[in-house]
C-alpha cells in the first residue's frame, strides 16, 4: 500500500480519519487534535468514524463519575454555547471546513515553534483540500492563530451568570482561517 511517505503527502487513507498527531521528545510536548471536514469524508467512513467516536465518548463517558455536579453543569453550559457559537457563526459551512479540537504545548516546551509547526501542518492541509480550518481558543491565544492569518469571528463566555464560579468568566473565542482557496464563509459576529 502506498503510504505517500516517499513524496511527504499525507496518505489519502488518513486524511479521512480523524488526525491526531503527537510530537515526542521523550515525553509527549506537544498535541494537536483536529477532525477532517464532514463532507471530504466518504459516507461510509464518515459511519464508521462516527461509530468509533460514539465508542470513545461512551469510555470517556465513565470519567463523569469522577467530577462534581457544579463541573457537570459547566461542561454542559460550554456544550451548548459551543454548539449554538458554530451554528450562528459557521452555519452548515462547518461541514466544508477542518477544526482544530485540541492544541496543547506541555509549559516547559512552549516558544520553541513546535505548536507553530503543527497549525502549520495543519493549515497546510487546509490548503491543498481547498478548504478553510476553524477552532474555538481562550481570548489571551487568539493573536497566536493570528499570526497564522486566522480572525476571530464570534465569542462565547462561561460562567458569568453562575454564583458559584469565583474566578472571572472564561471568554472563548471562535476563529476561522481562510486559505489561499478564498473559501467564502460569510461569516457573523456573534
Amino acid at each position: 500500500m502506498n503510504t505517500g511517505r516517499s513524496t511527504g503527502e499525507t496518505p489519502s487513507w488518513y486524511s479521512k480519519l480523524n488526525i491526531f498527531e503527537a510530537l515526542w521528545i521523550t515525553t509527549i510536548i506537544d498535541t494537536v487534535r483536529s477532525s477532517a471536514a464532514e463532507n471530504s469524508v466518504p459516507p461510509l467512513q464518515r459511519a464508521v468514524n462516527k461509530f468509533i467516536k460514539a465508542l470513545i465518548q461512551r469510555f470517556l463517558g465513565l470519567f463523569v463519575y469522577f467530577i462534581t455536579e457544579e463541573q457537570r453543569k459547566r461542561r454542559k453550559e460550554t456544550a451548548e454555547k459551543v454548539e449554538a457559537a458554530v451554528v450562528e457563526c459557521l452555519g452548515e459551512r462547518v461541514r466544508d471546513l477542518i477544526s482544530l479540537d485540541n492544541l496543547a504545548t506541555a509549559r516547559r516546551a512552549q516558544r520553541r515553534g513546535y505548536a507553530s509547526a503543527l497549525v502549520t501542518y495543519l493549515t497546510e492541509l487546509g490548503d491543498r483540500q481547498g478548504r478553510g480550518v476553524w477552532l474555538f481558543t481562550h481570548e489571551d491565544v487568539v493573536g497566536f492563530y493570528a499570526q497564522f492569518g486566522f480572525r476571530k469571528i464570534g465569542y462565547l463566555v462561561v460562567g458569568e451568570d453562575n454564583p458559584a464560579w469565583t474566578e472571572r468568566p472564561v471568554v472563548m473565542c471562535l476563529v476561522s482561517l481562510v486559505l489561499q482557496c478564498r473559501l467564502a464563509l460569510n461569516i457573523r459576529a456573534l
